[in-house]
């Protein structure tokens, strides 16, 4: 008889709690996902779950996984920019700058910056020169050549002695090393300070005899000369030389019209100093040392010469070089 009386109780109290749902009664907050009690969902009901976007908007921001970090991986630090390279300062000839762009293609970190300066104002200078010394501060990369140019009437170098000759300008390469050339071969001429295209016109119209040009061949000027008449002149054979000079042959093919045959030639050697500003430079001691050894990529460039040989080694190797072509 108590448990008529129990049952009819519960079905009076589900009755009650029915009717009361009918209306709108709010219900009380619940955990998005939490599962109901049986007494819960008698009073409430079932329904719809929530959508998967609702329940995936109420996840904190920071806890979402980014897809395109994920892929490139773990956040790396952002690297300092690098210091730019340490100018380098080069002096040489104006004439010199095309090939001493090559200079700069074997070291590319380095900056090289060509200019027409004294000794005192670069880091490095390039010049020919007849001092047959290497070492820490001295590199030999190629070799340049004394053309002395005449015309018909001079025939031996011999026929140049007590004439015009134009060594080129006062303050230019060629001067010191045409005189030295000349005192060493026992032959005194009457020097003139001329630049190339007046030394060249003086010479086509006879006013001077002879013109002395140092360059390394085939000199793109010579190449172009078209004067008739005109040819370069042999060094003797078995003449003295200065020191640090050596004798190269010149194929004929190198200036058609001004060789016949192979003509022999002074040459000196292009000599890259580091100097007393350069000896304080990082960069500069850093460039010229990595030059010294680099001589393979050197020689693709055309920088050919020895640059720790003995001068009697560096004069077999061009004969040599020579008697090959």
């Amino acid at each position: 008889m108590r448990t008529l009386r129990i049952g009819i109780a519960g079905a009076s109290l589900v009755i009650a709690v029915s009717a009361a749902a009918a209306q709108d009664i709010p219900a009380p907050p619940q955990a998005a996902g939490d599962n109901c009690s049986f007494l819960g969902c008698l009073l409430h009901g079932h329904g719809d779950p929530a959508p998967a976007s609702q329940k995936a908007a109420t996840v904190p921001a920071a806890t979402v996984p980014d897809p395109a970090r994920a892929a490139a991986g773990p956040a790396k630090a952002a690297r300092p920019k690098a210091k730019p390279a340490e100018a380098v300062t080069l002096a040489a000839d104006a004439a010199e700058k095309p090939r001493l762009k090559a200079l700069a293609a074997v070291r590319p970190r380095h900056r090289l910056h060509l200019v027409a300066a004294h000794a005192d104002e670069a880091d490095l200078t390039l010049a020919p020169t007849l001092d047959p010394a290497s070492g820490v501060t001295a590199l030999h990369l190629y070799s340049e050549q004394l053309h002395v140019v005449a015309g018909p009437a001079i025939r031996t170098l011999a026929d140049l002695r007590d004439k015009q000759v134009s060594f080129g300008p006062a303050d230019g390469p060629t001067v010191s090393i045409a005189r030295q050339a000349f005192a060493a071969a026992g032959i005194a001429v009457k020097e003139m300070s001329l630049d190339q295209a007046n030394a060249f016109d003086g010479l086509a119209t006879g006013d001077i005899d002879a013109v002395v040009m140092l360059a390394p061949q085939p000199s793109p000027v010579l190449a172009k000369l078209r004067v008739p008449g005109l040819h370069l002149v042999e060094w003797p054979e078995g003449s003295s030389m200065p020191p640090g000079a050596s004798a190269q042959l010149l194929p004929e093919a190198s200036y058609p019209g001004l060789v016949k045959n192979a003509t022999r030639v002074l040459a000196v050697d292009a000599v890259l100093r580091l100097t007393a500003r350069g000896e304080r430079s990082a960069a500069a001691r850093g460039l010229f040392a990595s030059l010294k050894q680099r001589t393979a990529a050197l020689a693709r460039y055309g920088f050919d010469r020895l640059g720790d040989a003995e001068p009697e080694l560096r004069q077999g190797r061009a004969v040599a070089k020579d008697q090959q072509r």
